[in-house]
C-alpha cells in the first residue's frame, strides 16, 4: 500500500496487489443513503467496503474505502485521510494527490459500461458511474463471491439525503438512471462469473429485477 508522497505511473496498478485475498467470501458495501440507519453496518461481521461520506458513520469503520468525486476530496479528504488512516483507500488516478497514508490509486477507463463489463480489463483499470460500481468491482477483484449492498436509497428526487442529513452540495436531481444501468450491467456479469449480488437494503428504490432482493436478517 502506498503513501501520497509516493505516487508515480508504476505505482497507478498498485491495486492489482488485493487480487484474490477474499477468495470465497461474502463483501458488505456500504452507500451513503438515509436508509442506512435500517441496517446498522455494525450488525455485520463482514469485510465491508464503504464510501464517499461514510467516515461520519460514528462507531464503526469499513475494511476498505472508496470515492471517485474530487468534490468528495476537496470538501471532506483531511477527514477522512485522518479517521481511515490505518485502511486501504482506493480511488482513480485523478484523485492521486490526495494526501495521506494508505491510498491506492486505480486507472479509470473511458469506454462507458453500456458497452457491456470485461472482467479482464481490471487489469487496466475499472469503468463507473458511482463510487458503488467501483466497489463492486473491487469486490470482485478481491475474490468475494457474495456482494450484500446496504444504504442504497435512490429515491427520485432526493439526491441530498445521506444518513448523516442532507448534502447541500449536491443537487437533488443525480444520474440516477446511469447508476441503475451500471448495475444491472455488472449483476449480470458477475452473475455469468458465479458471483451472487443482492441488495439487503431497507426501504430501497432500486428495482428487484436491477438489483436482486435479499433479506439482511440472513446475514446477520
Amino acid at each position: 500500500i502506498l503513501r501520497a508522497s509516493s505516487f508515480d505511473a508504476e505505482a497507478v496498478m498498485d491495486y492489482q496487489a488485493f487480487r484474490g485475498i477474499h477468495k470465497g467470501e461474502v463483501a458488505l458495501l456500504v452507500g451513503n443513503g438515509v436508509n442506512l440507519k435500517l441496517t446498522p453496518p455494525e450488525l455485520f461481521n463482514l469485510p465491508a467496503l464503504g464510501m464517499n461520506t461514510i467516515y461520519q458513520y460514528e462507531g464503526w469503520k469499513p475494511t476498505y474505502y472508496t470515492a471517485v468525486d474530487n468534490r468528495v476530496m476537496r470538501e471532506f479528504g483531511r477527514e477522512i485521510a485522518e479517521k481511515y488512516r490505518d485502511i486501504p483507500k482506493f480511488v482513480p488516478v485523478g484523485l492521486k494527490e490526495w494526501q495521506g497514508e494508505n491510498f491506492v490509486v486505480f486507472n479509470h477507463l473511458a469506454n462507458d459500461l453500456k458497452r457491456g463489463w470485461k472482467p479482464g480489463t481490471l487489469t487496466d483499470g475499472i469503468t463507473y458511474h458511482s463510487s458503488m460500481h467501483v466497489a463492486m468491482q473491487l469486490a470482485f477483484w478481491m475474490g468475494f463471491t457474495t456482494l450484500l449492498m446496504i444504504g442504497v436509497h435512490h429515491k427520485p428526487g432526493e439526491g441530498q439525503a445521506h444518513f448523516w442529513g442532507r448534502d447541500e452540495g449536491m443537487p437533488d436531481t443525480l444520474p440516477v438512471s446511469d447508476w441503475l444501468m451500471g448495475y444491472e450491467v455488472l449483476v449480470n456479469g458477475m452473475k455469468s462469473k458465479g458471483i451472487t449480488v443482492l441488495n439487503i437494503s431497507e426501504d430501497t428504490h432500486v428495482p428487484e429485477n436491477i438489483l436482486p432482493r435479499g433479506n439482511w436478517k440472513d446475514w446477520l
